[in-house]
């Protein structure tokens, strides 16, 4: 289609329209998978919250600061704040996220009837697993991620640049881990400015894309990581609600200046 829009529409090849074009998974943005040990790298997590796409990136920096490894993530159609929560409840391991950056105009939005906005919602989901982040921000209890496009594009720009001087010089700070997510890698290659509007970008499927540009703009850095609470089973967390809830009803209640003993 490309091809034939250039050839006989006589529109310009997408190739100077793209934003990410030295993006190289295969080469310097890329490496090969490893475990990341959450005792050793402290680690974040970005969510674009949505009814048709939830889009949500792990991130992990190394003591050095060397990179910004990029080694798992999700994207969950027509997910509430409780299948979020759960998913990122699985990859805790153990230790806590250090914090976790919301897009900020999604996340100040009040669904119809609620008195909570959406950060709220999806902090709160993390509270009730005991899965919280270590480090509690502004919006909610999210950081929020930066609203302004073209710095975030310059800031992801920044992490893809091959540095020429220091310690690290000839690697990109940014590391994506090679097949962990293909979806993401799909979505940078295809980032593209508007043909009838230069400052403005192609709409796309880009929610996994957005959240490493919210990542890049955040400028994520290494704290020694701590011990998270342990994951509950869900039965446990029941069993506990149905307990306290009995002693609640055990105790004496005061009714028109008598005691009144209910249950």
């Amino acid at each position: 289609q490309e091809l034939r829009a250039v050839k006989f529409f006589g529109e310009y090849a997408t190739v100077g329209r793209k934003i990410y074009r030295t993006y190289d998974p295969n080469g310097s943005h890329g490496c090969e998978p490893f475990e990341i040990d959450p005792r050793r790298f402290t680690r974040f997590v970005v969510l674009d919250p949505g009814t048709q796409h939830c889009g949500t990136l792990f991130c992990a920096i190394d003591s050095q600061e060397k990179h910004v490894y990029i080694y798992d993530g999700f994207d969950i159609r027509g997910a509430d704040a409780t299948q979020w929560a759960a998913e990122v409840a699985k990859r805790q391991n153990g230790t806590k996220f250090e914090a976790i950056i919301i897009d900020q105009r999604m996340g100040r939005q009040h669904p119809p009837g609620s008195p909570d906005n959406v950060a709220e919602q999806y902090y709160q989901a993390l509270v009730d697993i005991d899965q919280e982040p270590r480090t509690k921000g502004l919006l909610g209890g999210f950081w929020p991620g930066s609203d302004d496009v073209r710095a975030r594009e310059e800031a992801l720009l920044g992490l893809m640049a091959i540095r020429g001087t220091g310690a690290h010089a000839g690697t990109a700070k940014l590391q994506v881990m090679r097949g962990a997510l293909p979806k993401l890698d799909q979505q940078i290659k295809r980032a593209m400015m508007s043909l009838k509007d230069g400052t403005k970008r192609v709409k796309l499927e880009e929610d996994l894309l957005v959240c490493l540009e919210y990542l890049a703009a955040s400028n994520p850095y290494f704290k020694e990581p701590v011990d998270a609470a342990p994951l509950r089973p869900q039965f446990d967390v029941y069993d506990d609600f149905m307990k306290k809830n009995a002693k609640r009803q055990r105790k004496p209640r005061q009714s028109f200046g008598s005691a009144v003993e209910v249950g």
